[in-house]
């Protein structure tokens, strides 16, 4: 038998057509399974692209009907943004409107500041042929999305008054040139705590005070 076996192998090593079918079967596996992972792969992409979409004009959409929000009728407002989210929500599902989830749409703090955003979640789970044969389950692709409605409290400025409670704790004149894209800011509460001269030359993206401060005309829109 083993010679029987031995004979047959070598003839087989031997014959070139019987090699090249030797290899063609020993690669399908690794062919079929490569071609089942890309086609699964692709679509996971394609309905995490689509869920984020979803997910993140929902965000916005939410974060839009709570900036226009009536202080008046804040118990309503505050239903609406659900149901704003989840109008835009449902109008950017194509491809996984019938496997998604409803949406988790939840106000969170951002930045500082309290329930001034919105939080949008959202999942799809469906088994497909290559994966599910695989791993016996289905996939579950995850998304989430944040969109803010109104500033918070924390201020990134490079250039910082420490001083409390004094007024003019920041102040830029004279023949000044500064360029600050990154902020200013004073922690003083006191009137004017950041007085900008207006012969003097400023650029910068914000300015941050929790009273009031004493700039330019040009300058007044970026004063928070």
């Amino acid at each position: 038998m083993k010679k029987a076996l031995r004979s047959l192998f070598k003839r087989l090593s031997r014959h070139v057509s019987g090699n090249a079918a030797m290899l063609v079967a020993l690669g399908m596996p690794v062919l079929i399974g490569g071609t089942g992972l890309a086609v699964d792969t692709a679509q996971w992409f394609l309905w995490k692209r689509e869920l984020q979409h979803a997910v993140d004009q929902a965000a916005i959409g939410g974060a839009w009907a709570l900036s226009k929000r009536d202080k008046d009728a804040l118990t309503g407002q505050l239903r609406y943004y659900r149901y704003r989210a989840t109008q835009e929500y449902d109008a950017n599902l194509a491809i996984t409107e019938e496997f998604a989830g409803d949406p988790t749409i939840v106000l969170a703090d951002y930045a500082g500041g309290t329930d001034n955003s919105v939080i949008v979640s959202a999942q799809a789970t469906k088994r497909l042929p290559f994966s599910g044969f695989l791993m016996d389950s289905s996939v579950t692709v995850r998304v989430n999305s944040q969109a803010s409605y109104k500033a918070g409290g924390q201020y990134n400025a490079c250039l910082v008054a420490l001083a409390e409670d004094e007024d003019d704790t920041l102040s830029i004149g004279g023949n000044a040139n500064v360029v600050a894209q990154c902020g200013l800011a004073a922690l003083s509460c006191e009137d004017d705590a950041i007085n900008i001269d207006g012969s003097a030359t400023v650029t910068t993206g914000s300015i941050a005070t929790c009273s009031t401060a004493n700039v330019p005309t040009d300058l007044e829109g970026t004063v928070t």
